[in-house]
């Protein structure tokens, strides 16, 4: 038996989440690495995503995926 999983990082319509700017709160660990929370605008779920330091890239964000 196969199980589908529907990616996190995807919203209604097979779109990504579309976060509400205003309410974005975020955890910072240090000058690249954090997290940010919020809510999709679309589905109203809570997000998150988190970003970090790769020296060949600079600093990196994930999608939003709910958390």
């Amino acid at each position: 038996m196969t199980t589908l999983y529907k990616s996190k990082a995807l919203c209604v319509g097979d779109k990504f989440h579309t976060p509400n700017k205003q309410a974005i709160s975020v955890v910072a660990y240090s000058f690249a690495d954090g997290e940010a929370y919020t809510f999709c605008e679309v589905c109203e779920q809570n997000i998150s995503q988190f970003s970090f330091y790769d020296e060949d890239r600079g600093i990196v964000y994930t999608k939003w995926e709910i958390e």
